[in-house]
């Protein structure tokens, strides 16, 4: 039986990262009501741990296109800072959003640096273990 449940899920990535993000989002949920506090109250990490996963994933499935792994980091992370700018307000004009533009590329390219520099020489597409 765990062998079926095994295979299941390495044929399918996104419905374990699916189950991840939502355990990860019901047990913030859950804190937020025993804590009292708004239930959306302090949601920024755990909405960027999402976009983290999500980001992830689509890394590993275009692992040889780096321009769109570029593109897909760097969309997700601008997503994340204008959405946390417009709950907290601090957008004021458009000028905000190229910095923001600016800083979710700066970011992206020190992320994929770090990573090249991590693992240089690692196997990512083996599956033999």
């Amino acid at each position: 039986m765990l062998k079926k449940l095994d295979l299941f899920l390495r044929e399918k990535p996104l419905f374990i990262l699916m189950l991840l993000i939502g355990f990860t989002l019901s047990i913030k949920l859950i804190a937020n009501s025993l804590n009292h506090s708004p239930i959306f109250a302090n949601f920024f990490p755990t909405i960027f741990l999402c976009t983290a996963y999500l980001a992830g994933y689509f890394a590993a499935r275009f692992k040889n296109k780096r321009i769109l792994i570029f593109v897909l980091y760097s969309l997700s992370a601008f997503l994340y800072l204008v959405v946390d700018g417009f709950i907290t307000n601090s957008l004021v004009n458009y000028t905000s959003f190229i910095l923001l533009a600016i800083v979710a590329l700066l970011y992206t390219g020190l992320s994929i640096l770090a990573a090249e520099f991590l693992f240089k020489g690692a196997n990512y597409g083996s599956t033999k273990t």
